[in-house]
C-alpha cells in the first residue's frame, strides 16, 4: 500500500496501526476526522512517508504534530494540514 485516505471519519479518536503493515507508504491523506487526537508513533519509522496532507482536522491536531507529536511525522519532507476550528 503506498497511499492511504482517511475521509469523513467524523467519529474516529486515535489510528492503531501495528507494526510493519504499511513499509511501502508514500502518501498519507486525513480529510474531515474531526475527533482524531493524534497519530500513531508508528508512523516514525516509515522513512519512506513523502507526503502528509490533511484538510478539515482540527486545530489542537496540528498543534500536537507540531509540538508533541512532532518526532513521528518530522522525517515527511512534504506536509500540509489545514485546520478547521469545528466544536460540537
Amino acid at each position: 500500500m503506498k497511499f492511504t485516505e482517511l475521509i469523513d471519519l467524523l467519529n474516529l479518536v486515535q489510528i492503531n496501526v501495528g507494526r510493519g503493515p504499511m513499509p511501502k507508504l508514500r502518501c498519507l491523506r486525513i480529510n474531515y476526522c474531526y475527533d482524531l487526537g493524534m497519530l500513531p508513533g508508528e508512523l516514525k519509522p516509515l522513512k519512506g512517508l513523502e507526503r502528509m496532507e490533511g484538510a478539515a482536522t482540527p486545530k489542537s491536531f496540528i498543534t500536537r504534530l507540531q509540538g508533541i507529536d512532532s518526532y513521528k511525522v518530522g522525517h515527511v519532507p512534504n506536509m500540509t494540514m489545514e485546520s478547521i476550528d469545528f466544536k460540537r
